[in-house]
């Protein structure tokens, strides 16, 4: 089967057929929805005059409703940039189709949850968080690629390119793309390409106080891993970092307070850190962010910087025949509290340090010269990383992140201070009064069925006991004069 951009959906009554526009290929897609059977055809005549015809640009997957599955797909995207000369699309807009002809077969309230439901899905498609490649697979780093066999790298990048995944409208075997971003520049008259793309991990997906810590596969919440490229000449260098949840069983569930109390589990959190880490070999450094930078004194990040110096593995090299020259062999975890906002910068610091010896190693700079030098470069880089600091906050606590203008600019500003003053007030009103919703949304997206299904219960049975306590004492809630008409007239 041949991986097409382009492609004509014609819709029957029993069948949606999917034929390429952009080559000569005689072939047909063919998903049966009555069977549910997805066959491929050859093209000999067998569309129907009287198909609902229309242009999509791939199938994103299937999701099952209470009135059966749907069909995702991709009706426009847009260009974000290339990796290796690889195109990177962002879905701009998605259409979904009942494989369902009517919905005579639910009852009214099946039909009125299957709508809520399907609300959902279409909140999630709304994010615009979505990004695929026809010819790259952007869900898996360049070390991990080079260390793959050929085949599973065909699967791999067949399932990412039309991002048909059977049962779910995510796969459950590989994360899914935050953000990309793909830039060519110029830096000591020597092209470089620089790309940064960061992965969130789908298995404990969720919102910022609604999914904390360990699950008790040993899964993270907000789990990402962001890889830098910077490639000259062919020659390609990758370096990845990894934040997440502190690991360990631990929650701190909305309650109206600023920063609600964080509750630890009585659980056996030495074997879930273990699950979590995959008897990998770790080692901790603990920084106060908040002490040592106090009083505005960001300059005190040198000393975490310098501590680390030693701990970040290098990176992976492969030059332009394909043949590697470095490994990278160890990650730099971070976390704080939510792991956005101190996170984001102590990861853009680290990407900073590590892009100037990667220059150095690819000839484009040649002794200790720093990104200052480069003020072109420099001003790509810092909103580069503000911007994928925004995205990933975003995603998890609803705004975007804290403290961008030090990514930005190098320093704190008053208009950075007041801009994390918003942002933290809208967090509050978003994490207390939206993220239910949103959570539930997610959930149901990932067909965490069973997660999916205790948030609805939870919140429709707070939502039904909160009017029935509001239509009981219903007098206490109304606005009512306070100056003259106190009390109701008799004569």
């Amino acid at each position: 089967m041949a991986v097409h951009e382009s492609l004509r959906l014609h819709i029957t009554t029993d069948k949606f057929i999917f034929e390429p526009i952009d080559t000569g290929e005689n072939e047909l897609l063919v998903i049966d929805r009555v069977t549910q059977e997805i066959s491929l055809q050859a093209n000999e005549g067998q569309i129907p005059t009287n198909a609902v015809t229309s242009t999509v640009c791939g199938i994103m997957g299937i999701i099952r409703l209470i009135a059966g599955p749907y069909l995702i797909l991709i009706t426009g995207k847009e260009k974000v940039g290339e990796i290796r000369g690889n195109t990177v699309w962002q879905v701009k807009t998605t259409k979904v189709h009942s494989y369902k002809r009517t919905m005579f077969h639910l009852t009214e309230k099946q039909n009125r949850d299957n709508l809520v439901y399907l609300s959902m899905v279409e909140a999630v498609l709304k994010t615009g968080y979505f990004y695929y490649s026809t010819t790259y697979d952007i869900t898996h780093s360049l070390q991990r690629l080079y260390n793959t066999s050929p085949d599973f790298m065909l699967i791999s990048g067949l399932c990412g390119t039309v991002m048909c995944y059977e049962n779910s409208a995510s796969s459950q075997n590989l994360p899914a793309t935050v953000y990309p971003s793909c830039m060519s520049l110029v830096v000591n008259n020597k092209g470089v390409d620089y790309i940064l793309i960061s992965r969130r991990c789908v298995y404990r997906a969720g919102t910022r106080f609604n999914v904390r810590g360990l699950d008790n596969k040993g899964q993270v919440a907000n789990f990402v891993e962001t890889e830098q490229i910077v490639i000259h000449n062919d020659t390609s260098c990758s370096f990845v970092q990894t934040r997440g949840s502190i690991p360990l069983y631990w929650s701190q569930r909305p309650n109206l307070k600023y920063m609600p109390q964080a509750q630890l589990r009585t659980s056996n959190h030495l074997e879930g850190l273990q699950r979590h880490f995959d008897d990998q070999v770790f080692m901790y450094e603990y920084f106060d962010f908040h002490h040592e930078c106090r009083k505005m004194r960001w300059d005190r990040l040198s000393v975490l910087v310098n501590r680390l110096d030693e701990k970040r593995k290098h990176y992976f090299v492969v030059s332009s025949d394909g043949v590697p020259t470095s490994h990278q062999e160890g990650v730099i975890r971070t976390n704080c509290m939510d792991c956005l906002d101190r996170t984001n910068v102590v990861q853009g610091l680290l990407a900073k340090i590590t892009v100037e010896e990667q220059f150095q190693t690819l000839g484009i700079t040649d002794g200790q010269r720093k990104l200052e030098e480069f003020p072109h470069f420099k001003h790509m880089f810092n909103n580069v990383w503000a911007d994928n600091a925004d995205i990933v906050s975003k995603q998890y606590a609803g705004t975007g992140a804290l403290k961008t203008d030090f990514t930005r600019t190098g320093k704190r500003t008053k208009l950075g201070l007041l801009m994390d003053g918003w942002n933290s007030l809208n967090r509050y009103f978003k994490n207390n009064f939206g993220d239910g919703f949103r959570q539930d949304s997610i959930d149901l997206f990932l067909e965490h069925v069973s997660e999916q299904l205790m948030y609805i219960l939870f919140w429709g049975g707070a939502s039904l006991m909160s009017l029935a306590v509001i239509y009981r004492y219903g007098s206490e809630f109304v606005d009512q004069p306070r100056l003259v008409q106190t009390k109701v007239k008799t004569d």
